[in-house]
């Protein structure tokens, strides 16, 4: 059966036979998201707290029903959105979502994962959770944007964690040190992932690259230097290098 394709990893796509879906009213957009992130019923109540917490309870549950009517109307098939008393949810036999693809890759125990499933685990990710949205005059939704961007965030690195593992362990140390490089560029102060990215390159026998990170080390440090903020953390990667070799 085709399935609405709702990508939420990286700039948001709806795509329905192979094709982009625009969706006309960006709250609709914004529902029907929320809706998707996990596949899941969500109650009506926190439907209304993330779109309308400062009208009354009773308009709000009027607004919500015109919105899922609006979304209805929108998608391929109404049937795609469900609805009962109480809950809101996405058809999961007509609607597929990259996160929900996502966390369901993720909850195969770690002794089970085999590199191709890592691998396609992290082919969904295309950017930060639905880069470039925003809603103004939904602050509720705002932050739940905030916390699932953080929370999408924490699990990329994870992954790319459990990816250089199994890189290490296989010898792939090409594709272990480009894993920890993006790893790197979302948290640079992160000081194991530091001293096993030097750790690799000694591996490797490149001093020259050694030589460079050390390099990026004490650039970070300079910065830090003007942040009180940031002194912790660098003070911990220079513990971390210390281990495995002198610091910058």
């Amino acid at each position: 059966m085709e399935k609405l394709r709702i990508y939420l990893i990286g700039p948001p796509i709806i795509e329905w036979k192979g094709h982009s879906l625009a969706l006309p009213r960006r709250k609709v957009r914004a529902l029907l998201y929320r809706l998707a992130t996990e596949l899941q019923p969500v109650a009506r109540d926190r439907l209304i707290d993330l779109f309308w917490n400062e009208v009354s309870d009773s308009q709000a549950r009027r607004n919500l029903t015109h919105l899922l009517t609006h979304l209805r109307n929108a998608l391929p098939q109404a049937e795609m959105v469900q609805a009962t008393h109480d809950f809101v949810f996405l058809n999961p036999d007509r609607v597929w979502s990259d996160t929900y693809a996502f966390l369901t890759l993720f909850r195969i125990p770690y002794s089970a994962q085999q590199p191709q499933i890592l691998d396609e685990a992290m082919a969904l990710f295309r950017g930060p959770f639905l880069d470039g949205l925003s809603l103004s005059g939904c602050p509720d939704f705002e932050q739940w944007l905030v916390m699932e961007r953080t929370c999408w965030q924490r699990r990329h690195q994870l992954l790319l964690t459990r990816l250089i593992q199994q890189n290490v362990e296989s010898g792939n140390l090409r594709e272990a040190i480009s894993n920890a490089q993006t790893y790197l560029l979302q948290e640079p102060f992160e000081p194991d992932m530091h001293r096993a990215l030097v750790e690799m390159y000694l591996s490797k026998g490149d001093a020259e690259y050694v030589l460079q990170q050390y390099e990026r080390i004490a650039d970070l440090i300079e910065v830090a230097r003007q942040s009180r903020e940031a002194l912790p953390a660098v003070h911990r990667v220079r513990a971390a290098l210390e281990s495995v070799g002198d610091g910058p």
